[in-house]
């Protein structure tokens, strides 16, 4: 994800920002990584603010509502397959 710095952002507070949105984006279920595969989650304070089609929108989006720059957009995949695991006895 490319990131555009505003002048008033400090990299340090958006890279605080970015790192607890994705903490709380991977907090999120099953259900929620199923029901939204593929879009995009606009974040604000480890929030899920709203979900967008495209990054581009959600960008957009976070420039708009957050003037301040703090926000983080994350995409939505697939969750990981439980594959489960074997035993085998020998009788």
């Amino acid at each position: 994800m490319s990131m555009e710095v505003s002048m008033e952002v400090s990299k340090t507070d958006l890279q605080h920002e970015v790192d607890k949105n994705y903490e709380a984006f991977k907090a999120l279920g099953t259900d929620f990584r199923h029901g939204n595969f593929g879009k995009f989650a606009l974040m604000k304070n480890e929030k899920v603010v709203k979900l967008y089609s495209s990054r581009e929108d959600a960008v957009e989006a976070g420039h708009f509502l957050f003037k301040d720059g703090l926000f983080s957009v994350q995409m939505v995949g697939r969750p990981a397959a439980m594959l489960g695991f074997q035993t085998y006895a020998v009788l």
